[in-house]
């Protein structure tokens, strides 16, 4: 059997052990979960790249379609006034000609503006997916944070845990060696 000073050693060298092991794992524990918010990070910058690159590319878009059927309609307008012209070679009074002149400029005038609301509706509904990128990413980031903090508490905890039982093995070994030495004097009496 153990002295009371062997006893308290060998708690001492167990708490202490299992001390170290527990900051080692802690540490272990703590590289992997920054790797992987560094990995979330990352992975979250790209696709809110990606997202704004495709974003981007069809605003683009959107506003060359408008500027080919802007000219597609006013070469439609500027053939249907020629045609007009031709057609009336003089039958027409001018006031009868204005009139139709106007009308076909009006037609023309309501569909240019139309394609110019259309598609200034068309890019603010890709404007507001850049949003929901830009949203997207702050809560990747975020929990990415957020799950990072959370293994950093738990391993602080657990180092914190392992310390405090080097304590009470100590105080626990203490107290054994006092009741056995206390029992010695009992019976020595």
């Amino acid at each position: 059997m153990c002295g009371p000073i062997a006893s308290i050693g060998l708690a001492i060298a167990s708490s202490a052990a299992n001390f170290a092991m527990a900051s080692s794992q802690a540490a272990q524990q703590e590289k992997i979960a920054n790797a992987q918010a560094q990995e979330a990070y990352r992975a979250a910058n790209e696709r809110v790249l990606a997202e704004y690159a495709e974003a981007n590319r069809q605003i683009s878009e959107a506003q060359q379609k408008e500027i080919e059927d802007a000219s597609d309609l006013i070469s439609q307008a500027r053939n249907d006034l020629a045609v007009l012209t031709v057609a009336d070679n003089g039958a027409l009074s001018d006031s009868a000609l204005g009139n139709i002149y106007g009308a076909a400029y009006y037609d023309h005038s309501s569909d240019l503006q139309r394609l110019d609301e259309n598609t200034d509706k068309q890019i603010a509904s890709i404007e507001s997916n850049k949003g929901a990128a830009q949203q997207n990413y702050l809560n990747s980031v975020n929990a990415a944070k957020n799950q990072t903090q959370n293994v950093l508490m738990q391993t602080n905890a657990n180092r914190n845990s392992a310390m405090l039982q080097i304590g009470t093995s100590v105080a626990s070994a203490g107290t054994s060696a006092y009741r056995h030495q206390e029992t010695i004097k009992a019976l020595k009496a």
